[in-house]
């Protein structure tokens, strides 16, 4: 383990900033400059794209360091905080690392992928790293801000048990991948409704043939008892791209008005304004970031963490069974 360097809270390092394939660094570090953190430095993957980063920012008055290496970075910026919006191949080391230098981790959601199936075993291990270094570890998964907005669309369905939920995403990868990129967020919201749970029978059915178009459906078994869950993942690379939830069959879609990037949650009969749930995600991040440094209190829950990522897990051999064929997925295609 590396010698922990001294840090500040407010200081942060971004890896990932500029990532030109379905990345948000770029918008997590905007808020978090709006949120009166102060992003000193900026990791990429060549002295190219860090210059080029570099330059994209300072345009936007953010004056920021290039680095093409994260322990560069820490040691150089003393950094509290470590935003990972890398590809999530990369998660894993970058974690390490940033808990080898004792510093809080803010990261894009898949927390980590490697395709080992360890994925409790591998967590709890990642999550001990953090927490008995007393840092703060939490992932990027902004729709439960979302929720408020949702119940004011629905406010009979605030104290309702949540019997069934759906959501429908478009990310821009294709195949099992968009489990990765997408199913993060339908389990985060999961844990805001009913906590933790297991997933059981998962299935998936592609409705592309070039596997760009998922149904996922599966159940999940919590402690106030089970929500039938359907997720809808399309390819699209239309910005801004279309999303939608429901909770009992009572449906939002998210709108996002150009230029201003103006969001509503809309019902069929009603549209409130909604805050961009990123930025409260930020905001909320760096309050109880700092509530944690000064008391020890409102960290993440790891066994969250852990448990997102034993759902994922299932998920995501439902999506690779149903493309190599897999008996228990007999119906491959169902373009239409």
């Amino acid at each position: 383990m590396q010698p922990k360097e001294p840090r500040q809270a407010r200081r942060v390092v971004v890896c990932g900033a500029r990532r030109r394939r379905q990345g948000i660094g770029d918008f997590i570090l905007h808020w978090l400059t709006c949120h009166g953190a102060q992003v000193t430095g900026i990791v990429g993957s060549s002295e190219q794209t860090v210059r080029d980063a570099c330059t994209h920012f300072l345009e936007q008055g953010i004056a920021c360091r290039g680095y093409t290496r994260l322990e560069e970075a820490i040691a150089s910026e003393k950094p509290g905080l470590v935003v990972i919006a890398t590809p999530y191949s990369l998660h894993k080391e970058h974690l390490t690392i940033a808990s080898d230098y004792a510093r809080h981790c803010l990261c894009e959601k898949p927390l980590w992928w490697d395709n080992s199936g360890r994925y409790v075993s591998e967590t709890s291990a990642l999550v001990k790293r953090f927490s008995e270094q007393h840092l703060w570890l939490s992932p990027v998964t902004q729709w439960p801000y979302t929720l408020p907005t949702f119940y004011r669309l629905y406010p009979h369905l605030r104290q309702a048990a949540v019997e069934k939920f759906s959501m429908s995403l478009t990310p821009t990868s294709q195949g099992p991948e968009m489990v990765l990129d997408a199913a993060p967020h339908v389990i985060s919201m999961l844990h805001q409704l009913v906590g933790c749970g297991e997933v059981h029978t998962p299935l998936c059915l592609y409705r592309k043939s070039d596997l760009s178009d998922m149904e996922l459906s599966f159940t999940f078994r919590h402690r106030q008892g089970l929500t039938a869950v359907v997720c809808r993942f399309c390819n699209c690379d239309v910005r801004p791209r279309p999303a939608a939830y429901s909770i009992n069959g009572s449906l939002a879609e998210r709108i996002i008005a150009l230029p201003g990037y103006e969001m509503q949650l809309k019902s069929a009969s009603l549209a409130i304004p909604l805050e961009d749930p990123l930025s409260l995600l930020v905001s909320d991040v760096l309050s109880r970031l700092s509530l944690w440094e000064e008391s020890g209190e409102g960290g993440f829950p790891g066994d969250v963490l852990v448990n997102g990522m034993a759902a994922l897990g299932p998920l995501f051999e439902a999506a690779q069974l149903a493309v190599n064929g897999h008996p228990s997925a007999p119906i491959l295609f169902a373009d239409r």
